[in-house]
């Protein structure tokens, strides 16, 4: 003889009882909270990978810049996007669309310091998983979080030039 599933109510029809619904639903909850904690701890490490590549495309357009300058950085302050050889090296306006608004610093002469700095990025979570990820895989470069959640990239010492 089969059990049933589908329990008999007192006017005849068959439906589930509060328990198994009770069940179902706890179930059902307990996955979606496990999802939603999993997305969070997945989502900085995407975030920062993605950030990350960012950084390394810049910093290989800056090092390609210095060998069309006759094997030296070159001396600017500005934009990106207003140092025509570097967004040259980044390829042109398309390539530099999500790295236009950063900031680079190398003032003309020998033994100084290149600076580059990002923009403001929305989690220091995500600022500082790209920062461990330069200090670790782009040496001699360095890079250090600020107060306002940017990411200060720095090598030192080099020698500037205006092209």
């Amino acid at each position: 003889m089969r059990k049933r599933f589908l329990h008999k109510s007192a006017n005849g029809r068959g439906g589930f009882t509060i328990v198994e619904i009770s069940l179902v639903l706890t179930i059902a909850t307990i996955l979606i909270i496990a999802g939603i904690f999993a997305y969070k701890k997945i989502l900085p490490s995407v975030q920062a990978s993605s950030e990350f590549k960012k950084v390394n495309a810049v910093i290989s357009g800056i090092e390609r810049s210095k060998n069309t300058n006759g094997g030296l950085y070159i001396a600017a302050t500005d934009s990106i996007n207003n140092i025509p050889t570097l967004k040259n090296e980044l390829g042109g306006d398309q390539g530099i669309s999500d790295v236009k608004n950063w900031q680079y610093e190398c003032t003309e002469g020998d033994d100084v310091t290149l600076k580059v700095t990002t923009d403001k990025i929305n989690s220091d979570t995500v600022a500082n998983l790209v920062a461990e990820k330069v200090n670790k895989n782009l040496k001699p470069w360095t890079a250090a979080v600020t107060a306002d959640n940017q990411i200060e990239l720095t090598l030192s010492p080099v020698d500037c030039r205006t092209p």
